[in-house]
């Protein structure tokens, strides 16, 4: 069967960030081939978290080889990474049939993935034989020709449909082409900085993935890309669920230095997403008006999809650290945290906290009036909300937003709306690489370079237990890792 739709969604998990993608064949009724996991963790859970939690095992048991073909741990924090367990748990729940994991990622130091005395990465020796870190400020993407010189994970290695390329991973060090540092930093925007930023890409179209990308780590992509950019992006994962003390580089109170602003500008140019997601839940001031601001310029002009309890966009909650006027009444909005209307493509999973009191639209200081309810009353409005985008084989998207997952009629509150992906008039081919020097588009052949994943022994897959999951000792000397990614030879390690 040929490749029919990729859903992409981007799950509400309260604080914290957990991104799923089901690739389904061209049947009637639709099958799932292929899953892919991008996090899975919160430091505090919405109200649906354990439904959409069990979304993901109910996608995984529906499979007839119930397969995660990769799961990605962008790096250790438990924010991303605390709920796989429960994923797990949540599986064996619904069947006996055993769970393979074919690889796992993950950045930074594998005993920093211990959280009370229990390591997930060694508890994943249960069902996965493959795990891989990047090279120390690591990339796959060829910036001298616009191709991936390996990838991370394809459907076909010979002629792929459907593709995750690392932009880069594991960054150590503070400025992108000096190498000083030899090993992990403890403190916490080190451990932010080696997240991995991944694109899914499905034909020409793709999905940026970002995990708790700092300033430092945008830096790096930036560096990674040159001149280039994904052609067709529909959606960005905003780093670090719209940090501005990472995102900008600065202490709470202080501006943000023109050096930092520029590094974010040009991370955006190098995204070029149609859509911003951002996954929080009112916690470290996260998100940031101030910091998403500057994701503005490269977003569809026109909404993609408008919730159906208003009569015109959507609603968005943010921490407000910028001075915002109404413009009627020349009164200051406070800062701190506000539910507010707006028309623009960014979408927030902790998505209304209460009556609105404005509409913003990103651009400027000033707002205005918030849009009209069309029902009556706030009880219509989902406080939380997952996004989900979809690729066709034949090259249309549509977005939707879901109060909870599964994504069914009822639980869905806007969309489907298609995102466009138009690029440049003057721009000929096809392609998800743009080159803004040349204004043409790279192909979206892949390009392999170094071995990415050999095989490892055939091992058979453990049988799942029986009893419920619990926690094991934590052992030493059992994560052997491979290392991949651009680096030098005494950057090379494997994990005891």
């Amino acid at each position: 069967m040929a490749i029919g739709n990729v859903v992409t969604t981007v799950l509400d998990v309260g604080q914290g960030q957990s991104t799923f993608t089901c690739v389904y064949d061209d049947s009637t009724p639709a099958k799932i081939i292929h899953t892919l996991l991008f996090d899975c963790g919160t430091d505090k859970e919405s109200v649906n978290t354990e439904t959409n939690i069990d979304y993901i095992a109910s996608r995984l048991a529906l499979m007839d080889t119930p397969t995660l073909d990769l799961l990605v741990f962008s790096h250790s924090d438990r924010d991303h990474i605390s709920l796989m367990y429960f994923v797990l748990k949540a599986y064996a729940a619904r069947t006996t049939v055993p769970l393979a994991i074919k690889d796992t990622w993950y950045a930074g130091s594998s005993f920093f993935y211990t959280k009370n005395s229990f390591n997930i990465l060694n508890y994943l020796h249960n069902y996965c034989t493959s795990f891989t870190t990047p090279a120390f400020n690591g990339t796959q993407f060829n910036k001298a020709d616009g191709t991936w010189k390996s990838i991370i994970w394809t459907d076909d290695p010979v002629a792929p449909n459907i593709y995750v390329g690392m932009l880069i991973g594991n960054v150590i060090d503070d400025e992108p082409g000096f190498f000083f540092r030899t090993g992990f930093g403890t403190i916490a925007e080190l451990k932010n900085r080696v997240s991995i930023v991944c694109a899914l890409i499905h034909g020409d179209q793709s999905v940026l993935i970002c995990g708790d990308a700092t300033n430092r780590t945008m830096a790096w992509v930036n560096d990674a890309f040159g001149t280039r950019m994904l052609a067709k992006n529909l959606m960005v994962t905003v780093p670090h669920h719209g940090s501005r003390s990472t995102g900008l580089s600065v202490a709470s109170g202080n501006a943000a230095n023109d050096r930092a602003i520029d590094v974010v500008k040009d991370f955006v140019k190098v995204a070029n997403a149609k859509t911003a997601t951002i996954s929080s839940f009112q916690k470290h001031s996260h998100p940031s008006l101030e910091l998403v601001n500057y994701f503005l310029p490269t977003l569809a002009t026109g909404e993609v999809v408008d919730d159906e309890n208003l009569v015109d966009g959507h609603f968005s909650l943010f921490n407000v650290d910028i001075g915002l006027i109404h413009a009627a009444t020349s009164a200051s909005v406070p800062r701190g945290y506000h539910t507010f209307t707006t028309k623009a493509n960014v979408y927030t999973t902790y998505y209304y906290g209460g009556l609105p009191g404005f509409s913003y639209q990103f651009t400027g200081t000033t707002v205005s009036a918030a849009a009209s309810f069309i029902r009556t009353g706030a009880s219509w409005v989902s406080q939380h909300a997952c996004w989900s985008f979809v690729t066709s084989g034949t090259g249309g998207n549509s977005m939707s937003g879901y109060k909870y997952m599964p994504r069914t009629s009822d639980n869905r509150f806007a969309g489907p709306g298609a995102i466009p992906t138009t690029v440049a008039a003057d721009v000929t081919g096809h392609g998800p690489i743009l080159d803004t020097e040349s204004r043409s588009l790279r192909s979206a052949d892949v390009v392999f370079g170094e071995a990415q994943s050999t095989a490892p022994p055939h091992m058979s897959t453990p049988a799942h237990p029986a009893t419920p999951l619990s926690p094991p000792v934590l052992s030493a000397a059992v994560l052997s890792t491979r290392v991949v990614g651009a680096g030098a030879a005494r950057r090379l390690r494997t994990f005891r």
